[in-house]
């Protein structure tokens, strides 16, 4: 039930394109369709490096075995962020090191404050194996990704006066 209402929320994408650049680099996250890494020069492609294509299938055993959301540190008020995720494992240019296929994990995220839909950060935990963050405000209605605020104490301050000649 959670996973079809977050599934739901995240439709507007459609199957729209992101981009971020890092670097030499320029990544692409396509919605449920596939993520790629390339460096252009002018209008020319000089090097490009397929990160992996959407599986349903991967996903949803992910999200059967952990949930539609998973939590890890890192939230943008110091607690933990959650994210919902969705597996991009096939496809992907073998890796020169590992011979593998390159995967990717996207994580998507509540993008607070009127936030953008935007790639925030692009990480490679292990070799060949990339884990991009994707923010949208599409998520952050969803019970499962409300910010939960922290109580605020206040503190109520008194003066203190030393007295003359008292030491």
């Amino acid at each position: 039930r959670d996973g079809k209402a977050i599934t739901e929320l995240l439709e507007p994408l459609g199957n729209a394109c992101f981009y971020r650049i890092e670097g030499w680099w320029t990544y692409e996250f396509c919605h449920k369709k596939k993520v790629r890494q390339y460096h252009q020069e002018g209008e020319a492609i000089t090097s490009e490096y397929n990160l992996g294509e959407y599986s349903a299938a991967a996903t949803a055993a992910l999200h059967d075995a952990h949930g539609h959301f998973t939590e890890a540190p890192g939230g943008h008020t110091g607690s933990n962020e959650r994210f919902h995720t969705h597996v991009f494992s096939s496809g992907g240019t073998p890796c020169d090191l590992t011979d593998l296929e390159r995967q990717t994990e996207v994580r998507f995220v509540c993008a607070p404050g009127g936030g953008v839909n935007a790639i925030t950060s692009i990480k490679e935990p292990a070799t060949c194996k990339y884990t991009f963050t994707f923010g949208t405000p599409l998520l952050c209605n969803h019970r499962s990704f409300k910010v939960q605020e922290k109580p605020v104490s206040h503190i109520l301050c008194k003066a203190f006066l030393l007295e003359e000649g008292g030491g």
